[in-house]
């Protein structure tokens, strides 16, 4: 199987992050990478960061709030992305156990080039 990155993004829903995170933990396929797209500056974030950072290889990056932007760190986590394959989630989205498994398995990942 080839190498996967989700990246997650996120808009200062920490405690939504946290059952995210976790969900991810109990994936039956862990992704190699997981960069946490974040929308916004604010170092609250490191305290549900440093509550995975063992468990998960997770990459943060963030940028000035200055309205919706979504795109534009989503464009920057591609970037830093060290993976073949591609999955994006929002940072309330809960997977089921055999999500990035069978995501990737159906061939719905995108591919970097």
């Amino acid at each position: 199987l080839m190498p996967i990155t989700l990246i997650i993004t996120v808009y200062k829903d920490y405690e939504a992050l946290e059952r995210v995170l976790d969900s991810v933990c109990k994936q039956s396929m862990i992704p190699k990478q997981i960069i946490l797209a974040h929308d916004a500056i604010d170092r609250t974030i490191h305290q549900t960061i440093s509550q995975f950072s063992s468990l998960l290889n997770i990459t943060h990056i963030d940028q000035e709030d200055t309205g919706f932007n979504k795109n534009r760190i989503l464009n920057k986590a591609i970037l830093l992305s060290q993976a073949d394959k591609l999955i994006f989630i929002d940072g309330d989205c809960i997977t089921h156990k055999h999500f990035i498994k069978n995501y990737c398995h159906d061939n719905f990942c995108v591919f970097k080039d």
